[in-house]
């Protein structure tokens, strides 16, 4: 048996699995009082037909990675309630966009409580790992996060130290006399940033771009343009196998091929533009040669994006893909699509004619350094002082500047926290909701804080004995000592040992000249703009150490690219080394 099979537990040490890669499972719960089992049942059913129509409500023409939402009537642990999982690949989107739609249900039904994890586990309070409270720990947090009305609400009894089952947690929502619910703003501002953007959000992540495919395939599109995530999919995941169907092209074959505008999401375009690929000798495909040097043309880039799409088609058509790629529905989507070639004729170029022709820049997938320092100085940049340049940005894409300034943001917040430790991040009292505290529970906090203290003179006389330096006369015993100077000598001792950093290269010292602080009424103009210049570099430095980090990985995994993936940024890989390298390869070829 698999060790890593649900329910299996742990073996010789190995953690078990409970979910696949990238996959989300959502649970809800309806905790109110029902009279009986069949009217339990009937309200989850009016839940899951609510659910549906939200989802055609906010997800028309929506295009999901590998499998869907969907809600389902289940029982477990002798409990009913409706329960879903859905694999999302590559596409967090799709991830977001399913948290977003059970929010938006739980404010439509008070009495839903709502539990979603995903492969990491509580993902939820991973989004927010920057604010939790310290108590929060990875092995107890199991069915403690929960939604509800909207709101994000962790269940925590006194002295929280072990894991609980989930009729335990449904318990101590039940019994308010046993029960300790936490409603923590900032956790939860955190853990939904990104739910907040929805419904829009989930028009934003698509990409409309014009290719040039076999006209078959702008049948499938036209009937069914959902299939594109599998075409796309298949392709992408390619093996030796799977491309021996695109040597013949049986079923899409470029001999009539159109002109069409193909709706894409961001992830699936990227993945297509990101492929080295060749078409196969037979296979039929005619793609105009690249420049060195130069950017791709339009001619090419349609050309280039069709044959991979078509050739997706075709690999996702033949009988080998079907055992060779990893998705459960490639067999009912085959057999879908060979209904629709059998029963409908291909578009003329008539009917192509009347379809729009709609193509979004793909802008988006570059990043010009030049383009992005100017767009984060900000109104301090000399390039951006007049109207039209505030009114563009350097990234040709909106939601791309806003996942940088975020990414920079949660950097400096977390490096300028300094009360930030291994165990999390403290929650000042402000932060948590009047409802989840009670003044008995403060008062024993309180106490419990008491024993907790720091002796600067005791750190004072640590630094110098770390430093070699003679012990100051007094320093631990001087109870006249005032506050004052022992923050003095401490700030001393702490600026010595920037100094022997620096000198022996452990740090680097920064090269930009230090601005002097200045009376309000003497500050210019210059001296403010010099000032926002130097905030910027540090914003300007961090965000490119991370992209050439990124892009020194060459297109594999890295440090660079788990950082950026772990804040929800996908970077597609740099081609312009690519199309170099291809074209004195054809060149030697000649």
């Amino acid at each position: 048996m698999d060790p890593f099979t649900p329910g299996y537990g742990e073996f010789q040490g190995i953690p078990k699995r409970t979910l696949p890669d990238d996959t989300i499972q959502y649970s809800i719960y309806i905790l109110a009082g029902t009279k009986s089992i069949a009217d339990l049942r009937s309200r989850l059913e009016s839940v899951k037909n609510a659910a549906e129509q939200l989802l055609q409500e906010w997800g028309k023409g929506y295009i999901w990675q590998r499998e869907g939402f969907a809600l389902n009537v289940s029982e477990s642990e002798g409990l009913l309630h409706l329960s879903g999982r859905t694999e999302f690949g590559d596409s967090i989107e799709d991830e977001w966009f399913i948290v977003a739609i059970l929010r938006e249900l739980s404010k439509q039904f008070n009495e839903l409580w709502i539990r979603v994890v995903d492969t990491d586990g509580e993902f939820l309070l991973i989004e927010a790992a920057n604010a939790l409270p310290t108590w929060v720990k990875p092995e107890i947090m199991d069915y403690r996060v929960w939604i509800n009305s909207g709101q994000l609400l962790l269940v925590a009894e006194r002295n929280v130290t072990t894991a609980i089952k989930l009729k335990e947690a449904l318990d101590m929502i039940q019994l308010p006399d046993k029960r300790r619910i936490q409603r923590i703003r900032l956790v939860e501002e955190e853990a939904f940033y990104r739910v907040s953007k929805y419904p829009a959000a989930s028009r934003d992540h698509l990409h409309y771009a014009i290719a040039r495919v076999p006209r078959k395939v702008a049948l499938v599109l036209a009937e069914r343009p959902q299939y594109i995530s599998a075409a796309v999919e298949q392709f992408y995941l390619r093996d030796p196998i799977s491309l021996k169907a695109c040597k013949t092209m049986k079923v899409f074959h470029p001999k009539d091929s159109v002109r069409v505008s193909i709706k894409f999401t961001k992830v699936l375009y990227a993945q297509l533009r990101s492929q080295e690929f060749d078409p196969p000798a037979g296979s039929g495909f005619e793609i105009p040669p690249t420049v060195e040097g130069v950017r791709q043309s339009k001619e090419f880039s349609e050309a280039d994006v069709g044959m991979k799409v078509a050739c997706g088609f075709e690999m996702l058509m033949a009988s080998e893909s079907v055992k060779s790629v990893g998705f459960n529905f490639i067999p009912l989507i085959a057999e879908d699509i060979r209904g629709t070639l059998d029963s409908k004729e291909p578009p003329t170029d008539e009917v192509i004619s009347t379809w729009p022709m709609t193509a979004d820049s793909d802008n988006w997938l570059d990043i010009d350094y030049t383009e992005f320092e100017q767009n984060l100085r900000g109104k301090s940049g000399k390039e951006n002082k007049s109207a039209s340049s505030k009114e563009s940005s350097g990234y040709g894409h909106k939601a791309a500047e806003e996942n940088l300034k975020k990414m920079v943001e949660r950097f400096e917040k977390f490096l300028n926290d300094d009360s930030a430790g291994i165990e999390g991040v403290d929650i000042d009292e402000d932060m948590m909701d009047e409802d989840g505290t009670d003044d008995e529970d403060d008062e024993e906090d309180g106490e419990e804080d008491k024993g907790i203290s720091f002796n600067e003179a005791e750190f004072e006389e640590m630094m110098r004995e770390m430093m070699g330096l003679p012990p100051d006369q007094g320093v631990g015993n001087d109870t006249k000592k005032q506050p004052d100077h022992q923050e003095e000598d401490i700030r001393k001792v702490m600026n010595q040992v920037e100094t022997e950093l620096k000198e022996a290269g452990v740090i680097e010292s920064p090269e930009k000249p230090r601005i002097k602080e200045l009376h309000e009424d003497e500050e210019s103009e210059e001296v403010r703009d010099e000032v926002d210049d130097q905030e910027v570099n540090i914003d300007f430095n961090l965000a490119k150490n991370l992209l050439e980090s990124f892009k020194s990985q060459g297109g594999m995994a890295g440090p660079g690219g788990n950082l950026l993936a772990s804040m929800g940024i996908a970077l597609p890989r740099d081609e312009s080394e690519r199309d170099k390298g291809k074209g004195k390869e054809r060149e030697r070829l000649k």
